[in-house]
This record gives C-alpha cells, sequence and structure tokens, in this order.
C-alpha cells in the first residue's frame, strides 16, 4: 500500500509540473462592450499591425511549466482560447521569449550580469542539464468599430 501511494503522489507531481502557466493582465478599457466568442474568430498577427483602429485591452503571458510541456502552436491555441472567452479582436503576438527554469550538476562556469538581466555560461560542465522553458506574450486588441461586412449581390 505504501508503494502505491508513493506511485501515486509522484504520479500527481509529475502531473502539476506539466503543461502551461497563463496569465492575463488588464490594460485599458475596451472601446465597447466585450462578449465572449469562437476562439476561430479571434485574429493571430505576428508581423503585421492591423489598418483598422484599435484598443491594446490586455496582455496575456505563457510559459511551458517544463521544458516537456508543447510548445509555440499549444501555447498560442491555448492564449487564443482564453482571448476569445475575454472578447478580443485580435491578438498581436510577440517574439518568443526562454528562460533558463533550472540548471543541475556540477559546474565551473561563470555567471555575468549584464542590462539588468543575469545570464549563464556553462561552459567545462561535466555532468548535468540546463533546462530551458519557452514563453510567449499577446496584446489583447479591440477594434474601435465593428467589422462590416460587404455584401454583393444581383437585384432581379
Amino acid at each position: 500500500m505504501i508503494h502505491r501511494a508513493a506511485f501515486v503522489l509522484a504520479l500527481a507531481l509529475a502531473s502539476a509540473a506539466c503543461g502551461h502557466s497563463l496569465e492575463y493582465t488588464p490594460l485599458n478599457a475596451p472601446p465597447r462592450a466585450l462578449a465572449p466568442r469562437s476562439p476561430e474568430s479571434v485574429e493571430l498577427l505576428m508581423a503585421t499591425r492591423p489598418s483598422r483602429a484599435f484598443v491594446e485591452v490586455g496582455l496575456f503571458e505563457i510559459e511551458q511549466r517544463s521544458p516537456t510541456s508543447g510548445g509555440t502552436p499549444e501555447m498560442l491555441a491555448k492564449v487564443r482560447a482564453r482571448a476569445a472567452g475575454v472578447g478580443c479582436d485580435a491578438l498581436m503576438v510577440g517574439e518568443a521569449t526562454e528562460r533558463v527554469q533550472s540548471v543541475t550538476g556540477q559546474s565551473y562556469g561563470t555567471v555575468h550580469r549584464g542590462g539588468g538581466a543575469s545570464y549563464g555560461t556553462y561552459q567545462g560542465m561535466s555532468t548535468g542539464s540546463v533546462n530551458v522553458v519557452r514563453g510567449q506574450r499577446a496584446v489583447c486588441i479591440v477594434y474601435t468599430e465593428p467589422q462590416t461586412t460587404v455584401t454583393t449581390g444581383v437585384a432581379l
């Protein structure tokens, strides 16, 4: 029975380390009332800004909980689903981020400081590993005017 309890505990701890952490920070008041929508209707903008007027309503930040968590496609799908729940018209997606989560083993490298951030050089590591997790930031935008649809037809 003790072995089974230890197994269940180990499985629970391993499951807790999987997945992603996702945070939303409101930034500005939306230009109109927001309502949930389908994730597919939330535009993903990677390299361009929309030509229509918009307000940056909030910031999404997602990060892997472990290096084995799903990568960019899974992270973008989760952010898009959450953005749909908030009522975002589109997401302006920034560049991916990477962060050293943990270093294990023995190292005789050095840690340098620069630009307010610490980073390490792990040259000469004899044993161990460096775990790097990825993240993504995206800004929730809401257009100031709703999308208008143009219909064409033949009147009889």
